[in-house]
């Protein structure tokens, strides 16, 4: 048997104990075990002294042991006879385990708990034992995989700074930054807060393409989040292309990212998004839960643009699904996701002769109207939540969601062919189907529900009960994990609609599915305390919760009370109005109770109630009990500005 430890390798063979110069564990046994093989006929004492040049233990001291030494053996026989294993594989891949038989504090050493640091999220700790134990005091030679692991982790950190100087650092060792190391400083650029870094982003990126690095999908979609995240449009565009060109298949997590980017052209965005959404069905890629997300998002916060230009992009016969695949067969790599495996590309034609429409994603500019298909259809009238049918489609019209129409519709006709004006969210939410098309897009795509997903749709949706209600039965019975946030969110809908008897019954409807209401659901509600009796209600339901109002709850309160659309009348006057001066009085009172310290904005506001109202004028037209009101709010409100803290922005 041959037994390497740290300091020596025992040969019981022979009896002979000598240090080993390897220094690696897993070396010095394979080396010893190779030295035996190759030497068969030869003493083991013997081919030790030749081998090390050193002179091995004399046999009279190995008499004690009983062993003989016989130039005849060969290895193995005595470790056969103590029915001892000669090389025993460990059965697990503990990593630990692993580490414990390899050189303490070597460049892999250090590459485990690295990686384990990273993967607990402590950055800080992960840079300084690379920095500090292994570089500084240690002095041990990185290699390319410990640059990775701390360069991911500080991508994941959004620390763009400290992961392009270990960037740099990698390369004054002399070694060749992997596509991991690209990879965590694309996911750099994609976490940071900070968007002054984008100058950085786009000359690195050049860099790159200067050298020619060839780049895999991964690295591609990370460097399109970057983009998407802090450039414009037309920007990820240009990446998207390049990918194309280098042969790399898109793939859902591409499609989100570009969904995403449409974010940033507030005035076109929802346009692009429909095309995009289309490429990507003709592409066989089919949409994620996050891929719906960032649909609904662009919806809610994107316009559709140029009319005439969205009638002829998004109505036209464009490619179908045949052509994409013709594409995607001559250019595209196949990937064999094998470890150890290459992609190999196919030689075929060059991306640069296809069509510009076929692979989409132009941003036509208004006046560019050129090589767009005409079209001749049934005319469709779409304006705010309706959308007409003509009588003369029948069953030619192709909707891609069940039988709702919309403009996410991939067939060769399409049911709508004329849009308007579509100002709000609702408006565009309806053009993709609506609710009713949005759920059978999770049907047909099995999407699962989702809170977030859940939530977005919230956000979009029409302002009526129904669609509301049918919405919540569908998430309770969805057997989706809902949160607070998407009750709240249908909760804020219903409080701009003051729709007080509903709002009761969203929080009903969310305590019975054994949620607790948080703060946020609180101050939406006091959105709709608009008068004493129900401010008055609120606050008190807060004493009996034990829940302590802070400064945002009062300062929504003091909104809702001088919002009130039935504000008291002024006697002699018809058009001027005054707030509810007993109820702004209540709630100084509470204010002076709960100690609450008033900011800035919260004095400005209790400053203009205790102003005249506008329109009135005493000279004129005077209203003693409108004036015994007023006066005795602004002898509260002086009292209470007194005494009160109020913290200076």
């Amino acid at each position: 048997m041959i037994r390497c430890s740290k300091l020596c390798v025992t040969y019981l063979a022979g009896g002979v104990h000598h240090r080993c110069i390897h220094k690696q564990p897993i070396l010095r046994t394979w080396a010893c075990h190779t030295l035996f093989q190759q030497h068969e006929n030869r003493s083991i004492v013997k081919l030790l002294a030749a081998h090390f040049g050193t002179e091995p233990i004399k046999s009279t001291q190995l008499s004690a042991l009983g062993v003989e030494l016989n130039p005849n053996d060969t290895f193995g026989l005595i470790a056969n006879q103590h029915n001892i294993k000669v090389f025993s594989h460990p059965q697990d891949d503990d990593t630990t385990k692993y580490v414990k038989r390899c050189q303490e504090k070597s460049a892999f050493w250090y590459h485990v708990r690295c990686k384990k640091l990273a993967r607990q999220g402590k950055i800080d700790e992960c840079v300084k034992l690379f920095e500090k134990n292994m570089l500084e005091e240690d002095k041990v030679q990185p290699q390319e995989y410990n640059f990775s692991v701390v360069i991911g982790a500080l991508g994941r950190a959004g620390d763009v700074r400290r992961a392009l100087k270990m960037f740099k650092k990698a390369k004054e060792y002399g070694l060749t930054p992997s596509l991991p190391c690209y990879t965590g400083i694309f996911n750099a650029f994609c976490n940071a807060h900070n968007g002054k870094d984008v100058e950085i982003l786009r000359r690195f990126y050049e860099k790159v393409k200067v050298k020619k690095i060839p780049l895999n999908r991964i690295s591609y979609n990370a460097l399109l989040k970057a983009y998407a995240s802090h450039t414009s449009l037309q920007e990820t565009m240009s990446v998207f292309r390049d990918s194309l060109a280098a042969g790399i298949e898109p793939d859902i997590i591409t499609f989100t990212n570009l969904i995403s980017a449409c974010e940033s052209d507030k005035e076109n965005g929802f346009r692009h998004a429909c095309q995009v959404w289309k490429r990507m069905i003709c592409f066989g890629c089919y949409p994620a839960p996050q891929t719906l997300v960032q649909l609904l998002r662009v919806v809610l916060r994107c316009n559709i643009g140029d009319l005439e230009l969205a009638n002829k992009v998004l109505l036209q016969n464009g490619a179908d699904a045949t052509d994409i695949q013709e594409i995607m067969k001559n250019n595209f790599r196949q990937f064999r996701w094998l470890k150890g495996q290459e992609s190999s590309p196919k030689n075929s034609k060059p991306l640069e002769n296809t069509s510009p429409d076929l692979l989409m994603l132009t941003a036509l500019p208004a006046s560019d109207t050129k090589g767009l298909l005409e079209h001749d259809k049934q005319e469709v009238n779409i304006k705010k939540n309706d959308l007409k049918l003509s009588e003369t489609s029948g069953n030619d019209a192709v909707a891609a969601v069940g039988n709702v129409p919309s403009l996410l519709q991939t067939g060769a006709k399409s049911a709508l062919v004329a849009i308007t004006e579509c100002p709000k969210p609702a408006d565009r939410f309806s053009l993709i189907g609506g609710l009713d098309g949005v759920l059978d897009i999770m049907k047909k795509y099995k999407i699962p529900a989702s809170a977030k997903l859940l939530s977005a749709i919230a956000q979009v949706l029409g302002q009526t009960d129904d669609e509301e209600n049918k919405l919540m039965t569908y998430a309770e019975k969805s057997g989706a994990k809902l949160d607070v946030d998407f009750y709240n969110c249908i909760l804020y809908k219903r409080a701009k609609r003051y729709y007080y008897t509903g709002s009761l019954e969203v929080i009903e409807r969310l305590k019975v599915n054994g949620l607790v209401p948080s703060y946020r659901t609180w101050c939406i509600q006091a959105l709709l305390c608009r008068n004493y009796q129900k401010g008055r209600e609120l606050l008190e339901g807060f004493k009996k919760e034990n829940i302590e109002p802070d400064l945002i709850l009062f300062h929504t309160l003091i909104i809702a009370a001088l919002k009130n659309p039935k504000n008291l009348t002024i006697r002699g006057y018809t058009d001027v109005r005054s707030p509810d001066y007993e109820y702004l009085i209540y709630i100084i009172k509470q204010l002076m109770d709960y100690k609450i310290k008033a900011n800035e904005d919260l004095v400005r506001l209790l400053e203009k109630a205790a102003n005249w109202p506008e329109g009135y004028s005493r000279w004129k037209v005077c209203d003693p009990k409108f004036e015994k009101r007023f006066l005795r709010f602004r002898r509260a409100y002086k009292q209470w500005l007194n005494n009160a803290d109020v913290i200076v922005n």
